[in-house]
């Protein structure tokens, strides 16, 4: 009897290693964000970039994400523009478990800016921001958020 326990242990640590192991969870590192300050950043293809505003106090909040450019570094080093019209950003807000809006807009559409939303003091705002790059597995688009 005490065997078969030692046994089950052994099965059940095994599973969640190994669990663990087969299903990797996505860490996501997010970046607080102050009222009127403009971030810069960038993001690679299929990465997601996450950021947390804190209402400071009731009131309404827009959020402004503007791509810059896109390039990628050759194999000599150099920086090469690539401002291709298949390169997008995704922009989702969710608060309070309910996403607001989501939307993909292509590098040459310029500011992308989300509707005014009312949220009282203290509300977490989630920004969400993932790269779509069609042609180039090493490109970065370089993009500004602003709330």
């Amino acid at each position: 009897m005490k065997m078969m326990k030692k046994l089950m242990v052994v099965f059940f640590a095994m599973v969640v290693v190994l669990s663990g192991l087969l299903l990797p969870m996505e860490a996501k590192a997010e970046t607080m964000l102050s009222p009127d300050e403009v971030y810069d950043d960038t993001v690679k293809d299929r990465e997601n970039k996450n950021y947390i505003f804190v209402m400071p106090e009731s009131g309404y909040v827009w959020i402004e994400v503007t791509p810059i450019s896109c390039y990628y570094i050759d194999y000599k080093g150099r920086i090469v523009q690539n401002n291709d019209s298949y390169n997008k950003l995704t922009n989702k807000i969710v608060a309070n478990g309910k996403v607001y809006q989501e939307k993909a807009r292509y590098l040459q559409d310029g500011m992308w800016r989300s509707g005014r939303y009312n949220f009282k003091k203290g509300t977490k705002i989630s920004i969400d921001v993932k790269g779509d790059l069609e042609h180039n597995g090493n490109e970065i688009i370089s993009y500004k958020v602003e709330v």
